[in-house]
């Protein structure tokens, strides 16, 4: 009778069965690690802290000036590269506008490049609309980290 319980807790498979399964959950342990290690720990920790469903949150990166305002548009407004006697000059600048509709115009791209903030956010929604030219663009609603809500076009995230 001892025997029959054991029977019902055991299987026997074949040792090349066993041996191809044990490969099969070794090369996956290893690439599982490798995922670990290339995730975004920020974005990972965002989905455990979520119930246990573990819904993936859409994030991206929006810039905040030096000022703390939130870049909403910015455009290249002079591109000149040239060389003199044999010098390489460039006057690069840009315009930025805010989020409050405020504008810093004459921006160097150097400063530009140097001084802004990536915030992350989470994407709330997406909604496709055409610009003035006829074009199809999106228009992102995110949130940032204090609560606040901002709409800004899909070209101004990254």
């Amino acid at each position: 009778m001892d025997k029959e319980n054991n029977d019902d807790e055991s299987v026997q498979v074949k040792k090349s069965d066993l041996n191809r399964l044990m490969d099969t959950i070794s090369r996956q342990s290893k690439d599982i690690e490798v995922l670990y290690k290339a995730t975004d720990k920020s974005r990972l920790a965002s989905v455990r802290q979520s119930d246990s469903s573990a819904k993936l949150i859409h994030t991206c990166k929006i810039w905040q000036w030096r000022n703390g305002k939130i870049i909403v548009v910015w455009k290249l407004t002079k591109n000149v590269s040239e060389i003199v006697q044999g010098k390489w000059y460039e006057e690069q600048a840009s315009s930025l506008v805010f989020e409050d509709g405020s504008m810093e115009e004459g921006v160097s791209l150097l400063d530009f490049y140097r001084h802004k903030i990536p915030v992350i956010v989470e994407i709330l929604s997406r909604k496709a609309t055409a610009n003035d030219k006829g074009e199809e663009t999106n228009i992102l609603e995110v949130l940032f980290p204090d609560g606040k809500k901002l709409q800004v076009g899909e070209m101004f995230i990254n």
